[in-house]
């Protein structure tokens, strides 16, 4: 049985599922976002903020996954070394979108 619980990890929150003995962090990331489009690519301090997150986020968990519907942000999270799933556009919320990820993310470890 799997349960999806909130973890507080370097002062933000993020979807995290946990199986018997793994913790998975899904860490939802938008381009189109209305506040601040482009955000999880942005620039600080020479690296992007969701390769930041990404790092922040990886040494929490035993395993931590980017899911987008942004081809940017994939080859990005890739160009890093992270691990990304791409997700479908239509989500309403991150929730959904993290959803759609673990979904393909344990998917992928019944097919080893």
């Amino acid at each position: 049985m799997y349960f999806l619980r909130f973890l507080l990890c370097a002062g933000r929150s993020f979807f995290v599922i946990s199986p018997a003995m793994k913790t998975i962090a899904i860490i939802p990331a938008r381009y189109q976002s209305t506040r601040f489009p482009g955000k999880p690519l942005a620039v600080l301090g020479g690296t992007t903020v969701i390769e930041r997150v990404y790092r922040r986020v990886e040494n929490c968990v035993d395993m931590a996954v980017v899911a987008t519907d942004d081809e940017r942000i994939y080859d990005a999270v890739e160009a890093f070394g992270g691990k990304v799933v791409m997700t479908r556009a239509d989500h309403r919320c991150g929730t959904d979108r993290c959803l759609e990820a673990y979904e393909a993310v344990t998917d992928m470890a019944k097919n080893l």
